[in-house]
């Protein structure tokens, strides 16, 4: 399997993992689940992501959205 799709396959996995903590917290009350996924994900745009989609040539505002949205499977297989 190449990079790129693997690169796609963990992409989609986050946006899976997304709904499925929403998805617990309304139907079970599970905030703390959702508020843990919330944080990792701000701090990994605001630590890692900014810097990497930068260099990458991407926009600071872009480079936050999509590491906020996609995790390290975003900026880990920018080429």
């Amino acid at each position: 399997m190449s990079t790129k799709t693997w690169g796609e396959l963990l992409r989609f996995g986050a946006v899976i993992g997304w709904a499925l903590v929403i998805y617990l917290w309304v139907q079970f009350g599970l905030w703390y689940i959702f508020a843990v996924y919330l944080g990792i994900h701000l701090s990994e745009a605001l630590t890692v992501g900014l810097k990497k989609g930068k260099e990458a040539g991407f926009s600071l505002p872009d480079s936050f959205l999509y590491t906020f949205i996609f995790g390290f499977t975003w900026w880990h297989y920018l080429e």
